[in-house]
C-alpha cells in the first residue's frame, strides 16, 4: 500500500506549516489565528495522530488520488473522530506534530542501526540500547533525550513506515548531491553537510514484505539471537524495556492509590475514635451530673433529718417542768428555753 499522497514527504516539513509552498488547507472551525500556544501533546494524542497517518495513508479507496491538503484533512476528521479524550488539536497543531514525530523516530531508528553495525563484542543488549539512547542524545542539537518511544514502539513494524523512511532517505541523497554541486561551484555560500547525520537516516533494517504476523521466536533462536545480539534482540529488549516501563507506571499508580485509600482509612478511624472520645466525655460528665445531683439530694434528706431531730429536742425542753428540778437544772433548762424562743421570735 503506497501513503495516501505522493508529495506528502520529508521536504514537505522543511517549514512550519503556515511557511510551506503546499495546497492551502481549506479553512475549518479548527483554524485558530493569533491564538496562545497550546499545551502539550499527552502520549494518547501522539498515538492517535500516528494512527491516523498510517490508516489515511494506506487507506484502499483513496489510494495516491488524493492532495496534500484532503490528505491532512482526512487526518484531522480521522483524529477528532476516533479520540476518546478531550482534544481541539487544529490541522495546523496536528501537521507540526508529525513533523517533529517524523524526525525524531526517523533519527532514532538510524542510531539503532549504527549501534548494531559496530559489532561490539561482549556487549548486552541492554548496553546496546543504552548507547542508542545516549546517541540520539548526544547528536541532538539541544541535547534532548528521546520522547517519542510510544509512537516508535507503533510505528517501527509498520511497512508504510518503512517505505516513509526510504523515500525521505532518498530525498535526503538528492538534496545532499544537489548541495554538495552548489558547495563545489560557490564554497562561500554553501553550507557544510553533516555527512555522518545523513548516513543515519538512510539506512535501516529491511522492511516486512507483508503485514502477516512473523512466527514467534523458538527457544533455539531466541537464545541465538541473545548470544550475538542481533537487531531483532535489541528491537525485543526494547519492547521489554517499555512494557516494564509501563507496568512500573502502573504499578505506582496503584501504590499510590493504596496509599490515598490507607491515608482515608485512617482518617476515618481517627474521626471515629475522636467521636467515641467525645461521647464518653459527654456520657462521663452527665454520670458526674447525676452523681452530683444524688449527693445534694443526700445532703437535703441529712439536713431534714437534722431539723426535725432539734425540733424533737427543742419541743421536749419547751416542755419541762422545771419547778420541781433542782435549782441548777432549773437555770440550765430555763437558759436553754430563752435561747429557742430568740430563735424562733
Amino acid at each position: 500500500m503506497v501513503e495516501g499522497n505522493d508529495d506528502l514527504s520529508f521536504d514537505d516539513f522543511s517549514s512550519p506549516p503556515e511557511e510551506q509552498e503546499s495546497p492551502v488547507i481549506n479553512s475549518t472551525p479548527s483554524a485558530r489565528p493569533n491564538q496562545k500556544r497550546s499545551k502539550n501533546f499527552s502520549e494518547q494524542e501522539d498515538q492517535l495522530l500516528v494512527s491516523a497517518w498510517l490508516n489515511i495513508s494506506t487507506d484502499p479507496i483513496q489510494g495516491t488520488n488524493q492532495t496534500k491538503g484532503s490528505f491532512w484533512t482526512r487526518v484531522y476528521d480521522y483524529y477528532h473522530s476516533n479520540k476518546e479524550f478531550t482534544s481541539d488539536r487544529s490541522q495546523s497543531s496536528l501537521l507540526h506534530r508529525w513533523k517533529g514525530i517524523l524526525v525524531n523516530v526517523n533519527k532514532f531508528c538510524g542510531c539503532v542501526t549504527r549501534i548494531e553495525g559496530r559489532n561490539q563484542s561482549g556487549v548486552t543488549i541492554q548496553d546496546k540500547l543504552v548507547q542508542t539512547l545516549a546517541l540520539f542524545k548526544a547528536e541532538d542539537k539541544e541535547n534532548k533525550s528521546f520522547q517519542f518511544l510510544h509512537c516508535w514502539n507503533i510505528l517501527r513494524n509498520q511497512p508504510k513506515w518503512h517505505e516513509k523512511r526510504k523515500q525521505m532517505a532518498s530525498q535526503n541523497q538528492l538534496g545532499n548531491k544537489k548541495q554538495k554541486a552548489t558547495m563545489d561551484s560557490s564554497p562561500r555560500t554553501s553550507t557544510p553537510i553533516n555527512v555522518e547525520r545523513s548516513h543515519n537516516t538512510v539506512t535501516d533494517n529491511t522492511p516486512p514484505e507483508n503485514d502477516q504476523r512473523k512466527r514467534p521466536m523458538g527457544k533455539k533462536k531466541a537464545k541465538e539471537a541473545l548470544r550475538r545480539g542481533g537487531g531483532e534482540a535489541c528491537v525485543e529488549a526494547l519492547d521489554h524495556l517499555w512494557a516494564k516501563k509501563r507496568e512500573s507506571d502502573a504499578e505506582k499508580e496503584q501504590k499510590k492509590e493504596e496509599r490515598y485509600n490507607q491515608s482515608y482509612a485512617l482518617d476515618r478511624e481517627r474521626l471515629e475514635l475522636e467521636k467515641r472520645r467525645v461521647q464518653a466525655e459527654e456520657a462521663r460528665a452527665a454520670n458526674e451530673a447525676k452523681n452530683l445531683e444524688i449527693k445534694e439530694r443526700e445532703l437535703e434528706h441529712k439536713e431534714n433529718e437534722l431539723q426535725h431531730k432539734r425540733m424533737l429536742d427543742e419541743e421536749r425542753i419547751m416542755a419541762m417542768e422545771i419547778a420541781s428540778l433542782p435549782t441548777l437544772q432549773q437555770q440550765f433548762y430555763k437558759s436553754q428555753q430563752n435561747k429557742i424562743i430568740a430563735r424562733h421570735v
